[in-house]
Formats: structure tokens, C-alpha cells, sequence
């Protein structure tokens, strides 16, 4: 008496995908069993051009990739050690305008099934944690109202009072608008090479905290520190 079986005929399998108009692509099962195949069906203008949306390689067959069943404890320390020291690298080769902005790193980095760099894939850069400095909240009113001004212009969520505003993706073109808005909420006309110069919250913070006139900016500081609370309560 013969055992019935499952199994489908290849040349059926290739029938009925040219009828559909795909291509089909065939290889040993990534399971390990010699009696079965993994297949998968290409759209016929894809595969002209060489195109196959899933790995079927005899690579499917190796061993999994055990790097995914551990972790290394210091890798989190090594990554901030080593970003600051690559952005410092690139700014000493590159002019401002061409160092990134943001940087990441990975333990290795998408491909595609040609072998080639997945662009899609790619996470989007956290300039903000890319920053190794540990977050310190504002405590002063003028470190309230710088960052929230900073907030704003860089288009992040979080800034502590020891953030380089250039290494948070800050440029000369966004000083510019954190000068121009200091000047509109607080009427402070501060030169732009202040912020160069005093780069972090609290160096800039205590800039402006220095500045003669103290007595009536300190006042509106801190009106503009309350309204802003007053804000974040109704929101709530």
C-alpha cells in the first residue's frame, strides 16, 4: 500500500507561476531537511532585472545567527565614547556644513538580497542621544527659557544644560533664529558669536545672567517661565 505524501511537483510549481506571471525560485529548505525546499514567487519584471525579494541562498541553511543570544555589557559605554570622538575626528577634516548632524552606531548594517546597503532600512539618527553628555534639567529661569527656545529651533524634546547646541544639530542659520527669538520674548539683543562661544545652556545661561541690566531681565524670565507652566497644566 503506498504512503500518500504532500509533495507538489516542481514543474507544476513553475506552470502556474509563468501562467501568473511570476517567476518562481527554489532552494534547499533553510530547515535542514533534505526532502524539502523553500520557494518563493517573483513578479516576471523583477526577476529580469535580477530582482528577488527574498534571500533564497544556500546561506539560509547556515546556523543562526548567535550574536542575537547575548550582549556585550560594555557596548553601551564604548558608543558613547566613541561618537564624541568621531564627530571630534570629522570636525578637524571637514568644514562646519559637512559634518553630520547626528550620528549612529550599529552592529552591522541592512542589505538587501544583492548584497547591496538597505537605505530604507536604516533607523533614523537620534541626534539627541547621540550626545554623550547625561541629561541635567534647566534650573535657573534663563536655562528654562533657553531651552525651551532650543526645543523649538531643533525640533527635539529634550535638552539638558549641558548639551553643545552644534553637536544637537544646531547650525549658524538656527543660532540665528535662537538670537532673533531671545530678542522677541525677552528683548535681549545678544550677538550671534556669543552662542559660539558659549555653546551649552548653562555657559550661555550664565552669559546672559552676567549682562548689567539684570534686574529687569531676570523679571521677565521668570514671568515668561510661569506662563509657560501655566501652559503645560492646561495642556494636561
Amino acid at each position: 500500500e503506498s504512503k500518500e505524501t504532500k509533495s507538489i511537483d516542481p514543474e507544476r510549481l513553475y506552470e502556474l507561476s509563468a501562467s501568473l506571471g511570476y517567476s518562481l525560485e527554489l532552494c534547499w529548505s533553510a530547515q535542514g531537511s533534505p526532502e524539502l525546499m523553500d520557494g518563493v514567487f517573483v513578479p516576471s519584471e523583477l526577476a529580469k532585472e535580477g530582482i528577488v525579494l527574498t534571500p533564497l541562498t544556500q546561506k539560509s541553511v547556515v546556523a543562526g545567527n548567535w550574536h542575537n543570544y547575548g550582549n556585550n555589557p560594555l557596548s553601551s559605554q564604548l558608543r558613547k565614547e566613541l561618537i564624541p570622538q568621531l564627530r571630534e575626528y570629522l570636525e578637524s577634516r571637514l568644514p562646519e556644513y559637512m559634518v553630520p548632524s547626528g550620528l549612529m552606531v550599529l552592529s552591522q548594517l541592512p542589505l538587501t538580497p544583492n548584497g547591496k546597503v538597505d537605505r530604507k532600512a536604516l533607523p533614523v539618527p537620534d541626534v539627541a542621544s547621540s550626545v554623550s553628555m547625561e541629561y541635567v534639567a534647566p534650573q535657573t529661569e534663563t536655562q528654562k527659557v533657553l531651552a525651551e527656545i532650543w526645543k523649538e529651533v531643533l525640533g527635539i524634546e529634550q535638552v539638558g544644560i549641558h548639551d553643545n547646541f552644534f553637536d544637537l544639530g544646531g547650525h549658524s542659520l538656527m543660532a540665528t533664529q535662537v538670537v532673533s527669538r531671545l530678542q522677541n520674548t525677552v528683548q535681549l539683543e545678544l550677538p550671534i558669536s556669543r552662542l559660539f562661544e558659549n555653546p551649552t545652556i548653562k555657559q550661555l545661561g550664565a552669559d546672559i545672567d552676567a549682562i548689567d541690566d539684570n534686574a529687569f531681565l531676570a523679571e521677565r524670565l521668570e514671568t515668561i517661565s510661569n506662563n509657560q507652566e501655566k501652559f503645560e497644566e492646561i495642556e494636561l
